[in-house]
């Protein structure tokens, strides 16, 4: 048989397409993988191959904004004119279908990935949180041990992406980290972050000696969900007590949730506090699902000059910051020259030019050159952007 995998939007390799590859290939067929981007054939000549099995894989329950993508709805439209009925699966179509379980466990097969330089899975499943904005709980229920790394880490490669939810709220996950993943020596990120809150004065020691690593493996870094200021004191308290373990706050990132039930005040009064310990902040912001509606309304509380220092004075993403801007400039908050950032004026135009713009047709910048931290580089922007 010929069997046919479409990776419609992950950002990883897909490991329920990998698993299945496995599957179909311990049964003699052939297997071919196909993701939705445009350096691809079109859809048509993919499926006139005539496939006997076509299995799409979706992630996200929204459309990711790229021009690269192909809209979800082209895809069923040309499987049925060419009489290809399509298995679909993945939280982006129906968060109810899963794997089989002997399918579920079984070893990924990285080749049609072409041999990444790392493994990709998942130690737990679940969360004991149920916060109202994310279908972890609904999805995968509590939290629960699933699969040990010889389960999905070949033995040649040390670097490991995990995808758990929430890792520390498993009790055995001191245990594992100090008896299994440190001696390992291999090098870990956490894709969706850890829970501060289950940081103790006991356990910070041994969960740092593991090699923890941001998402290029590049360097040390921990990620951490800071979803709502209902947190603000426990995180405050938990940064202040790496500090006194003698461990960098500067390695330690953020996920900062925002357009849900947040107000300006509020955002601006997490971003303090990640600015006086020197953390990193990862703005994101929230898309509906499950039919949760957004909570922010009157959102703008106060004036983004009340804020001391440099909003954007941080390290991280360029891209992720410009687009909290955007947000901002969007809601009609004026922002001082001050809190762009300095950069080569090519990456700050495809960065910030939209909202330099906007913000000047709303007459948000003053005067002063000065305040803009490059009195050249603001000299270049009046004239080669806000013009």
């Amino acid at each position: 048989m010929k069997i046919l995998l479409i990776d419609f939007d992950s950002d990883w390799p897909n490991l329920a397409l990998m698993r299945l590859a496995r599957h179909h290939r311990l049964r003699g067929d052939k297997v071919a993988l196909r993701r939705s981007r445009g350096r691809y054939p079109s859809i048509q000549r993919i499926l006139h191959s005539k496939p006997d099995r076509v299995y799409l894989s979706k992630i996200f329950t929204f459309q990711k904004e790229t021009r690269e993508k192909r809209p979800l709805d082209e895809w069923f439209r040309v499987s049925r004119s060419v009489g290809i009925e399509m298995e679909t699966g993945g939280t982006g179509i129906d968060e109810s279908i899963s794997l089989p379980d002997e399918v579920d466990h079984l070893f990924p097969d990285y080749s049609i990935y072409r041999d990444p330089p790392y493994a990709i899975g998942f130690i737990t499943r679940g969360c004991i949180r149920n916060c109202e904005w994310c279908i972890v709980p609904s999805k995968e229920g509590r939290i629960h041990h699933c699969q040990n790394l010889e389960g999905f880490v070949p033995e040649a490669v040390d670097r490991v992406v995990l995808l758990d939810n929430n890792f520390l709220a498993w009790e055995g996950s001191i245990g594992y980290i100090e008896e299994v993943m440190i001696p390992s020596n291999k090098a870990f990120y956490m894709t969706q972050g850890f829970d501060i809150r289950l940081f103790t004065e006991e356990n910070i020691d041994t969960i740092m000696r593991c090699r923890w690593m941001g998402k290029h493996f590049k360097k040390r870094e921990l990620v951490f969900g800071f979803d709502s200021i209902g947190i603000y004191d426990t995180v405050a308290e938990k940064l202040q007590m790496f500090r006194d373990h003698g461990y960098s706050t500067s390695s330690l990132k953020f996920l900062m949730l925002y357009d849900f039930n947040t107000t300006l005040s509020e955002d601006l009064r997490r971003l303090d506090l990640l600015r006086r310990f020197g953390a990193q902040p990862f703005w994101m912001r929230y898309r509906q699902v499950n039919g949760v509606a957004r909570k922010n309304v009157g959102y703008v509380d106060c004036r983004i000059e009340e804020f001391p220092g440099d909003i954007f004075g941080f390290r991280g993403c360029r891209l992720n910051i410009s687009q909290f801007l955007r947000y901002l400039t969007d809601r009609g908050v004026r922002i001082p020259e001050r809190h762009f950032p300095r950069m080569r004026k090519e990456r700050f135009d495809i960065y910030f030019g939209p909202t330099i713009r906007r913000q000047k047709r709303m007459g948000g910048f003053g005067s002063i050159p000065g305040t803009f931290r490059d009195a050249s580089l603001w000299k270049w922007a009046e004239t080669a952007i806000l013009t």
